[in-house]
Formats: structure tokens, sequence, C-alpha cells
């Protein structure tokens, strides 16, 4: 049995993943080591390649991740601000509660 083009899409999705797993451990490790304005500069070009492609129409699972590791990234900083009006792009008001909710577990897991 053949998983096809299914094999392609967890190919890219584990990509996305450690991706995603590195920008979050590389803000971290910013934090720690006292480079708090680098981890906001580098969160911030995240932000803006993001909000280009979904102000070109590009609205997918991928976009959603990275904005949600990025929010995560945020919460690290402790610019709560910024990461409701991030999330304001992505979610309607009533999932903003459970999401903010879940963000704030997974960080206390691996934070």
């Amino acid at each position: 049995m053949s998983l096809g083009f299914g094999n392609f899409t967890f190919y890219r999705i584990g990509s996305l993943e450690r991706e995603l797993e590195e920008l979050f451990d590389e803000v971290k490790r910013m934090i720690r080591m006292g480079n708090k304005n680098d981890a906001i500069d580098l969160l911030t070009a995240n932000y803006e390649a993001v909000k280009e492609s979904l102000n070109a129409g590009t609205k997918g699972i991928e976009e959603a991740a990275i904005l949600d590791v990025i929010a995560l990234g945020y919460m690290a900083v402790g610019d709560l601000k910024f990461v409701g009006s991030l999330l304001d792009m992505v979610f309607p008001p009533f999932l903003l509660f459970l999401f903010i909710l879940l963000s704030f577990s997974i960080y206390c897991l691996v934070g």
C-alpha cells in the first residue's frame, strides 16, 4: 500500500513542525541570554513574512501554525498586547480565549 500524496503532506508538515520548533527554541534562547530585543526582531520578521502571505490570499494551516508560534514567542517575551491583536487576525473572538488557554498550557509544558 502506497501513501502517495499523503506521504508528501506528512513530510511537509514534519518539516514545518521542525522549523517552527527551531524558531521557538531560538526565541527562548535569545530571551535566556538577555537578548529580548533580538527575539522581538526575529518574531517581527517572521510576522511580516506571514502577513505578506496572508495579504496575498494564502490562508492555510501553515500560516496559522506560524502565527501560533509567533504568538507563543510574544507571550514568552511578555508582550501580551501584541498577542491579542495577532490572534484577532486568525481566530474569531469566541475561540480566542480557548486558544490563549491552550497556548499558555503548551508554553508551560515546553517552557
